[in-house]
């Protein structure tokens, strides 16, 4: 009898040391975090050139099917002031948040001047690593309807709802407020889609586009009085 007891209780803890080995470990979801938020407090998201490399905020390459001409649409300015997380404005962490009516300024095609204009377009970013072109409320972020337009010096680029993977956040602080920051990098994207036309860049609708440059720098703000608050990536 007590063999076997011994036997059952060999074979229980075989049992359970092969549970504990096989279960895979638990990976803790990234996230946005607003520390000082409440049910209280609301926050308000700030994207900002990233102030390293104003000039070059935002690039991005285009290029014919046969990639022999290249054109550079460059932006020294990208910012937006109001925002969306999760369908709310309170609450300390969320997966997502959204960018509504991100302004252009700056901008040139190949060095030529030309006007930006975002007719309906938003950047949702996402805590995994994404940040997705969306239409927000009533618009459509899609060519020929409200898209991210750049237009002059006979060319016309319209980019588009789209997903952008590969953004890389880093939390910093910030020199001015002492206040944590998360800095967004998207460079090195590829295949991004756009839409040319004109004499200077007939290309069509393609998905060769390249962002060779593109940092922002995301805040956070007290709604109500507007005072910064520390804004964190948590991987």
């Amino acid at each position: 009898m007590i063999r076997k007891l011994k036997r059952l209780a060999l074979a229980a803890l075989a049992a359970l040391a092969l549970a504990v080995f096989a279960a895979p470990a638990a990976q803790a979801e990234a996230l946005f975090t607003v520390p000082s938020a409440g049910a209280l407090t609301e926050t308000t998201l700030t994207m900002l050139p990233d102030g390293i490399e104003h000039e070059a905020h935002w690039t991005v390459d285009i290029y014919n099917a046969a990639k022999t001409s290249t054109l550079t649409v460059t932006c020294k300015d990208v910012r937006a002031n109001s925002f969306e997380h999760d369908g709310a404005t309170k609450g300390k962490e969320f997966a997502d948040f959204t960018i509504v009516t991100p302004l252009f300024s700056g901008c040139t095609v190949n060095g030529i001047a030309v006007t930006a204009k975002n007719l309906g377009c938003g950047f949702t970013f996402t805590s995994g690593g994404q940040m997705d072109i969306v239409s927000f409320g009533i618009h459509k972020c899609e060519h020929t309807k409200e898209p991210i337009v750049f237009s002059g010096g006979g060319c016309t680029v319209e980019i588009g709802a789209q997903q952008i993977t590969g953004v890389e956040y880093t939390t910093v602080v910030d020199a001015e407020t002492g206040k944590k920051v998360v800095t967004a990098d998207f460079e090195g994207v590829e295949k991004l889609v756009y839409e040319a036309s004109g004499f200077l860049c007939p290309f069509g609708t393609t998905s060769n586009g390249n962002i060779t440059h593109a940092r922002a720098l995301l805040k956070a703000d007290e709604k109500a009085f507007g005072q910064p608050v520390d804004f964190i990536w948590e991987p």
